[in-house]
């Protein structure tokens, strides 16, 4: 089971009264692939602290490990490094830190390309299967797969969609869900 989101999110260093909180394994993505993700949440976090909130309620994004291509993020870390409510971990630990990362997350997010052979259906599963909300592209490989109660689709290649359909996925963030431990 997932590690308790308050217990989880303190041992990762996150804001414990996150209202919603995002995460991305980005082994499974390109570098490119977590710039548009940063930028669809950069116009989605800079909207919503404008109208709201002070900053430690707002959203919080938390990317686990380095892109797939191996290489090491210099983009996105620069990116990352000028925004308060994104943060890398660049050490992905064996399966024992998942329970670890699935409890700090509230949304697990794909940031695919409209390629239709991409997407990583293994990470959306095992986002369900802790019962957390996924944002995946709107490909075949997804089509019919995700319950629409607890995933958001969205029109891959456009981060306009991509921001929406992350802003949806915090309204679905209270799934009934596996027991927190």
């Amino acid at each position: 089971p997932p590690r308790h989101r308050v217990t989880a999110r303190g041992e990762l260093g996150r804001p414990l009264e996150t209202p919603c909180g995002y995460m991305c394994l980005a082994p499974m993505q390109t570098e490119q692939e977590l710039l548009d993700l940063i930028k669809a949440f950069q116009d989605l976090w800079w909207e919503q602290s404008c109208i709201s909130q002070p900053p430690q309620s707002t959203p919080q994004w938390l990317f686990v490990g380095c892109p797939g291509e191996g290489n090491s993020p210099l983009q996105a870390l620069e990116c990352a490094a000028r925004h308060p409510a994104i943060h890398f971990s660049l050490t992905l630990s064996p399966k024992k830190d998942i329970p670890l990362y699935m409890g700090a997350a509230d949304v697990i997010a794909l940031p695919h390309f409209a390629v239709p052979a991409a997407g990583q259906l293994e990470t959306a599963l095992l986002a369900l299967s802790y019962a957390r909300a996924v944002v995946a592209p709107d490909l075949p490989r997804f089509n019919g797969m995700l319950p629409p109660q607890s995933s958001i689709l969205y029109k891959p290649g456009s981060q306009k969609a991509l921001a929406q359909a992350l802003l949806k996925a915090q309204f679905l963030h209270d799934l009934p869900a596996a027991v927190e431990t």
